[in-house]
């Protein structure tokens, strides 16, 4: 798989998951510079798709917390 197929997998599964574990992040703000640092090297669209959870599940997590504190 190529790059640009890579990229097109992983914005598909952001917008088919945007509640759940910070999908929304990758959604709405990431642009081809995220793209292209997180996926270098990956090979298929669920290696991809792993990569790109292992980067964002902290910073869900994190929100998480702190709009739990928030309420």
């Amino acid at each position: 798989m190529d790059l640009k197929d890579l990229i097109a997998a992983v914005k598909r599964h952001a917008h088919a998951n945007y509640d759940k574990d910070g999908w929304d992040i990758v959604a709405e703000c990431w642009g081809d510079g995220e793209y292209n640092e997180f996926l270098k090297g990956c090979k298929t669209e669920a290696g991809a798709i792993r990569k790109v959870t292992a980067v964002i599940h902290p910073k869900a997590a994190y929100r998480a917390e702190i709009e739990a504190e928030a309420f």
